[in-house]
């Protein structure tokens, strides 16, 4: 859910100190290695610089249950001269927004821990913001105030080292992210008439709307087809969620599309409720009607809940590995290299579903 601008500055604001606990907390054994100690607003500074913060924000009297991820990275921080003041160079980047934001603001302290509090702060143009944030062990959470809109805001932090040494970071990177709030411009939708933007509860979600539309596949395959634009990709990683929003018994599905060439050729996941031949399968259309290339028995789990789809392809060992909700264990994987490249989308055989927050990250 896209909130006024000022807050994910605001979220800036409060995100950064959850490093300062972790930094603190060691102070004294860092005392007790160095003869003089340094000054504990340096190392502040030294341990910020860099740091990615990973956290989520409510706001009040809205659905709280499908929060979306903010990410800040802070380029740099300085102690400034005035009192308890800290610089930050805060890179910002969500939808259209990619930018790095000087930011001064106040540090204080209850004993080791660190509290960030700020008071009717007027930013021309944006409003009015307030903020308590409490600090404590690598983790932040406080409330927000933006002109008569509040809430509440929590997370997680990653150092600069942690990040350099985390694989899936150095590895991957990000070429596509999509949470619809901007409009469909990034979609080639095959059955325009049956998809539509959908707001519920202030969050914005990509919808099927019919089970059935104009769109006729030229052999036997998926209805519901919605392919990124200008992306083609043949070593990836994409994660989603998927609502859905009808039981059609036990083919109620969504579809991922991978290596999609045209409407002959092209690989797509089925995640049937009940496994057969034509349903909770890896499937392969190539220039005749969709073939099964796995013989799944495990049955997907679908509800009314949101869940979380994540789909793994390495061309060079022909892997392919789907997982559903559980990130650790694919769902099915199978091996083929039929198709090597191609584009990447989502949707369903003949279903209904709404989708959100979709992330493609390019494997090198």
């Amino acid at each position: 859910m896209k909130w006024f601008p000022g807050v994910f500055v605001l979220l800036i604001l409060t995100a950064f100190h959850a490093d300062v606990q972790t930094c603190i907390a060691n102070e004294a054994a860092e005392d007790a290695k160095k003869t003089t100690a340094e000054p504990r607003e340096q190392r502040i500074a030294n341990y910020l610089t860099g740091a990615k913060f990973i956290g989520h924000f409510t706001v009040d009297g809205a659905t709280a249950k499908d929060l979306k991820p903010e990410h800040y990275t802070i380029s740099k921080c300085e102690k400034l001269p005035t009192g308890s003041m800290y610089r930050l160079t805060v890179r910002i980047r969500y939808g259209n927004i990619d930018s790095e934001v000087p930011i001064d603001l106040k540090i204080v302290w209850a004993e080791n821990t660190p509290v960030i509090s700020v008071e009717s702060l007027t930013i021309p143009g944006l409003g009015t913001f307030a903020t308590r944030v409490v600090i404590h062990q690598g983790r932040y959470a406080g409330t927000w105030q933006h002109d008569e809109k509040g809430g509440h805001l929590f997370g997680r932090i990653e150092t600069a080292s942690e990040r350099e040494s985390n694989d899936t970071d150095s590895e991957d990177v990000v070429v596509f992210e999509e949470d619809f709030e901007d409009g469909l411009d990034a979609w080639e939708i095959l059955d325009p008439d049956s998809w539509k933007q959908s707001t519920k509860n202030g969050n914005t979600t990509f919808e099927i709307t019919a089970r059935y539309g104009k769109y006729k596949p030229p052999v036997r395959s998926p209805l519901h087809v919605a392919l990124i634009k200008d992306l083609q990709l043949s070593d990836f990683d994409i994660t989603f969620k998927v609502h859905s929003t009808l039981d059609t018994g036990n083919h109620r599905d969504c579809c991922v599309f991978f290596a999609y060439q045209d409407d002959h050729h092209f690989y797509y996941v089925h995640l049937g409720a009940r496994p057969d031949p034509n349903s909770g399968q890896i499937m392969i259309v190539n220039e005749a009607s969709r073939r099964n290339l796995t013989n799944n028995e495990t049955p997907t789990p679908w509800d009314n809940r949101w869940h979380v789809v994540r789909l793994v392809r390495n061309s060079q060992s022909g892997l392919i590995a789907i997982y559903f909700d559980d990130m650790q264990t694919p769902h099915i994987q199978v091996t083929d290299k039929t198709f090597t490249t191609g584009r990447i989308g989502i949707g369903s055989f003949d279903d209904m579903n709404e989708f959100d927050d979709i992330v493609v990250r390019k494997r090198k």
